[in-house]
């Protein structure tokens, strides 16, 4: 319990800020839940720490949850402005929760993790968005491995539509009662995850084909 009480408060203004982002109106409560559910198997740590190496790894860690869950509508249903390959990374050094420039730089010092070259920076002490999206993708495999084996392909998927479907307000087809405009809380109930699946439209159907190609350690 000490230590839920000591995490909570972190995890959940960390979810908020790289949520707070998203085009598509992203839950910061399924980022908090996702990691709370890594971190129950084992994969991540329960508490984040607030500095050093572990603290940025923690960070860009929970960065690859946020970009999966805002790609998942960008890039997987088409609704992308731009011709991007890979959605922005979150500034995991900015905010209220920041992590110091120096912590990631070390961190992707151990991971061999190579850098650009920036000539407005010659003493390379400067983190650039260019580094943070690099530091994701080092680990975006690993990440999404794990949330496959925890989660499994039709609860994330419903998981994820989930969040669009809240942000766009077509709750109404998963509940058709009175929590009708109340928050979901995650995981979904059963009720709701078969709701979700049972509804699938064109943008879904993308997002979904982009998801089995994104995460193939994911079975059905």
């Amino acid at each position: 319990m000490a230590t839920m009480m000591q995490t909570r408060p972190v995890l959940d203004s960390l979810s908020r800020q790289y949520s707070r982002r998203f085009p598509g109106g992203g839950d910061a409560r399924w980022l908090a839940h996702a990691w709370g559910q890594l971190a129950g198997a084992g994969y991540v740590p329960a508490r984040i720490p607030e500095g050093g190496r572990a603290g940025a790894d923690a960070r860009i860690r929970l960065a690859v949850l946020a970009r999966l869950s805002e790609e998942f509508w960008t890039f997987g249903a088409g609704h992308h402005p731009g011709g991007s390959a890979r959605a922005e990374a979150v500034r995991i050094d900015e905010g209220p929760g920041a992590i110091g420039a120096a912590d990631v730089l070390d961190w992707m010092r151990i991971r061999d993790v190579p850098r650009q070259p920036d000539l407005f920076d010659p003493s390379g002490s400067a983190l650039t968005g260019e580094d943070i999206g690099a530091c994701l993708d080092r680990v975006e495999r690993e990440m999404l491995a794990a949330l496959a084996v925890v989660t499994g392909f039709e609860r994330l998927f419903a998981e994820l539509s989930a969040q669009r479907l809240l942000a766009r307000g077509e709750l109404t087809a998963l509940r058709g009662d009175e929590r009708e405009e109340e928050p979901l809380d995650y995981p979904l109930s059963r009720t709701e995850q078969d709701a979700i699946l049972d509804q699938v439209d064109a943008d879904m159907l993308a997002a979904r084909c982009w998801l089995e190609q994104t995460v193939p350690h994911i079975r059905r």
